[in-house]
C-alpha cells in the first residue's frame, strides 16, 4: 500500500479492533438442537400466516364488495367539497360514507 507524505502534525492514526460477530452467531445456531431449530421454524412461519390472514372474515366484507362505484364517487365527492371549500356539503358526504360503511346491507345493495 502506497503511503503519502503527510506533514507530522495532519496526520491521523487510527485503530480498529474488530470482533467475529457473524462467526459467533452461525457458532450458536449450530449448537441447537434439530428440534429447537425446527421448532423455532414452525413457529416463524405460523406467525407470518396468522398476520396475513388476520381478521379476514372482518375484512372480506370491504374487499370483496360486487359493485365500488357509489361508495368511490362518494369519496370524490367529500374531495371536491374539501377542494371548494364546501364544508356543509363535505360533512353532510362523510356522514353519508361512515353510514354506508357502518350498515353492511347498504355496501350490497
Amino acid at each position: 500500500m502506497a503511503r503519502k507524505k503527510v506533514k507530522e502534525e495532519q496526520s491521523l492514526v487510527m485503530l480498529v479492533y474488530n470482533e467475529e460477530v457473524i462467526g459467533s452467531f452461525f457458532g450458536n445456531a449450530l449448537q441447537l438442537s434439530v428440534v429447537g431449530l425446527y421448532a423455532t421454524i414452525v413457529i416463524a412461519i405460523g406467525r407470518f400466516l396468522r398476520i396475513i390472514f388476520d381478521r379476514i372474515s372482518q375484512r372480506v366484507m370491504y374487499e370483496e364488495l360486487p359493485n365500488t362505484r357509489q361508495l368511490f364517487e362518494i369519496c370524490e365527492g367529500i374531495f371536491i367539497a374539501q377542494q371548494e371549500g364546501d364544508l356543509v356539503r363535505e360533512k353532510q358526504l362523510y356522514d353519508l360514507l361512515i353510514l354506508m360503511y357502518r350498515s353492511p346491507e347498504a355496501l350490497i345493495k
